[in-house]
């Protein structure tokens, strides 16, 4: 659904028409198609990421799904012979709630996440049709460096996610505060 979106091809004849246009400028039918072409060989490698990335954004979203679908179950003290049943029902009529959870804990696992702040219009500027071929990833990129953050003490509380937990204290604050000592660990 709208949860998983394909990105457009970066580089095609008629996105730089529509630039150039703008500046009353023309483009020839042959340099289109020449633009066309480039774009299309440079964006092979970009699409087979980005398929590879799709797929295990599937597989950890069906995981979520099935990780909720067991909440749900031990919740209503499902006895276990009756698990398998519940589970077929639930994924089946899985709530809307529900399914934007699981998409969301599938972008958090595969580090693409929507990006906020700053990072988000530093994400606008490097999808313009000319920097995309030699950042393709950065919406991923800026996110591992932020799950990074999470786990190293003092650079934690750069990260939003986790200044807010800790402040906020409860089992969420002692989540944050285990990243961190997983990360000195390391």
């Amino acid at each position: 659904g709208e949860e998983f979106k394909t990105v457009q091809r970066a580089i095609t004849g008629d996105r730089f028409r529509e630039t150039l246009a703008a500046r009353n400028l023309t483009l020839t039918d042959p340099v289109a198609r020449a633009i066309d072409w480039a774009g299309f060989l440079m964006g092979i490698g970009n699409r087979a990421l980005g398929g590879a990335d799709e797929y295990y954004k599937m597989v950890h979203y069906s995981g979520r799904s099935y990780e909720l679908g067991l909440q749900e179950a031990m919740r209503q003290n499902i006895p276990a012979n009756k698990v398998s049943g519940f589970l077929r029902d639930y994924l089946k009529n899985m709530p809307d709630d529900a399914k934007h959870l699981a998409a969301a804990g599938a972008h958090q696992d595969t580090f693409t996440e929507p990006l906020t702040g700053s990072l988000k219009y530093m994400n606008k500027a490097i999808d313009s049709p000319v920097l995309v071929g030699f950042i393709p990833f950065f919406k991923t990129l800026a996110n591992i460096v932020k799950v990074s953050f999470e786990h190293l003490p003092g650079l934690n509380m750069a990260v939003k996610r986790s200044r807010e937990a800790i402040l906020a204290g409860g089992p969420d604050a002692d989540l944050a505060l285990a990243k961190v000592a997983e990360g000195t660990a390391l």
